[in-house]
């Protein structure tokens, strides 16, 4: 029962939840896409900068001998995105073409360089100092956009409610677990941000809801 015992305690346990729940997290976005056909309200570019974001603090954290449960959801998300992209594709850029097939494959290689330890660790370390900036720039545009269109689209409050509540968690386990400013920060900021964008579904489906009724 003593405090730090108890705080890492809760630690691995909340790291567990979030290593489940990213196996599962993004199947509602997933299926709600595939239902409805369209990929709309879904920025392209918001899910490749969130791939390399995870793709940048999996090498990190890897390399920097971090005890997987305080980052593998990164592998997970990344993959789950690869659908949603593909999905994206798909549906509103009318299907996969040459230049994706190739944007995978250099992205598989590169991920390979990294976890194998051929890319020098200071310049991993560079990258991870661009997490942060790169999860600004990947939910700004998604929030923007749902601010200028009064709408969040095909946005599932359910995938969306687990990534704010999964990097609210994260953000307790690193601080009790891996004392690295540059990973808390990038949790805190990501956290901060999926917060917004899961109030803003909230807020316009509530208010699509509302319209509708008025209508009747």
């Amino acid at each position: 029962m003593h405090g730090e015992c108890l705080k890492l305690t809760l630690s691995k346990f909340l790291s567990f939840g979030i290593i489940a729940g990213s196996l599962v997290y993004k199947l509602p976005q997933i299926l709600k896409i595939s239902s409805a056909k369209s990929a709309g309200g879904i920025s392209l570019v918001a899910v490749l900068l969130e791939i390399l974001s995870c793709t940048f603090s999996l090498a990190y954290s890897f390399n920097s001998g971090f005890a997987f449960m305080t980052y593998g959801e990164a592998a997970f998300v990344a993959l789950f995105d690869l659908v949603i992209i593909y999905q994206i594709l798909t549906y509103e850029k009318g299907g996969v073409g040459v230049g994706a097939v190739g944007g995978l494959l250099v992205f598989l290689a590169s991920l390979y360089l990294m976890l194998a330890g051929f890319v020098p660790y200071h310049i991993l370390k560079l990258l991870q100092g661009c997490v942060t900036p790169l999860i600004i720039i990947s939910r700004t545009p998604q929030i923007w956009s749902n601010i200028t269109t009064k709408s969040t689209g095909q946005l599932s409050i359910i995938t969306w409610g687990l990534n704010c509540g999964g990097s609210l968690a994260r953000v307790f386990t690193t601080l009790a677990e891996v004392n690295d400013p540059l990973v808390l920060t990038g949790f805190v900021v990501a956290a901060t941000l999926n917060t917004t964008i899961t109030l803003q579904i909230l807020w316009y489906g509530n208010a699509s809801k509302e319209a509708k009724k008025k209508k009747q």
